[in-house]
């Protein structure tokens, strides 16, 4: 008896042959150096690490999309928030004016009014949050000039607006 599989074993119906015996061994070595090798890509991939927290200081412009219920001061009107929804577009202007790691801070302005922020990065570096006064942001880098940020204001502030939008800005000054 031998230590050995046969190939009869492993290939049920075929012929153990010389050259079948010979290629075993081998695909065996081929599937154990392809799996070692993925499982080294996996890891060096892995050790990589979110991306470099970006620098987001400067001035950022960009027009929103924006679904308004009621009035809000970037989106003054005379309806009530029970009234019918009115879509709008605005013009911000976003200046950072600080960041130390992942936070950020600075002024968000319309040709109505302007509002501070804070906000912070996820360990991702990528998606982040944010808030002011009256609502919270999520945002995306999408690299080193464009930040798509989208802001949502729940009706408990004290217009009681409904406020959802999404600004695509893009950095004019660093």
């Amino acid at each position: 008896m031998t230590d050995q599989p046969s190939a009869s074993m492993l290939f049920p119906g075929e012929e153990t042959t010389e050259v079948n015996m010979r290629i075993l061994p081998l695909t065996a070595l081929t599937l154990a150096g392809l799996l070692g090798l993925g499982l080294i890509a996996a890891k060096v991939a892995g050790a990589a690490g979110p991306p470099e927290i970006p620098d987001v200081v400067g001035e950022w412009t960009g027009t929103s999309e924006t679904v308004v219920f009621g009035s809000s001061p970037h989106h003054p009107d005379s309806e009530a928030p029970t009234d019918k929804a009115r879509l709008a577009e605005v013009a911000f202007t976003m200046t950072v004016e600080g960041q130390e790691g992942r936070r950020f801070w600075g002024i968000t302005k319309s040709a109505v009014t302007s509002q501070p922020f804070a906000a912070v990065f996820s360990s991702s570096h990528v998606f982040g949050y944010g808030a002011n006064a009256a609502g919270f942001y999520h945002f995306r880098n999408h690299g080193s000039n464009k930040l798509e940020l989208c802001y949502t204001q729940p009706g408990t502030n004290p217009t009681a607006a409904i406020v959802a939008a999404c600004v695509m800005f893009t950095r004019t000054q660093p």
